[in-house]
């Protein structure tokens, strides 16, 4: 009986650590549309800017959606194989 209680603790504690809603990403190729159905800054140019400010190579790009909100989210490798990762609000470029 008491295994059985196992999982669904697991599973409360997980609902309750990820909040009330997970954001859905998109990968960069299927971005598009979201953009410009929702009045985003372009992919490209937030693209740009975050290869200038992190002198590094962008190696994973997508656009997350948690309600109203967009976030372009980076993964980028740095020039001494450190990674970071970067995250942009999509309306505001901040």
């Amino acid at each position: 009986m008491r295994h059985s209680i196992a999982p669904l603790l697991v599973g409360a504690l997980v609902s309750l650590w990820s909040g009330p809603a997970a954001a859905e990403c998109l990968p960069w190729s299927s971005a598009g549309p979201v953009i410009q159905k929702n009045g985003l800054i372009p992919a490209g140019r937030i693209y740009n800017q975050i290869q200038s400010q992190h002198k590094g190579q962008i190696i994973k790009a997508t656009l997350c959606r948690n309600g109203d909100s967009f976030r372009y989210k980076f993964t980028v490798l740095g020039s001494k194989g450190d990674v970071k990762s970067v995250s942009v609000d999509a309306r505001t470029g901040r």
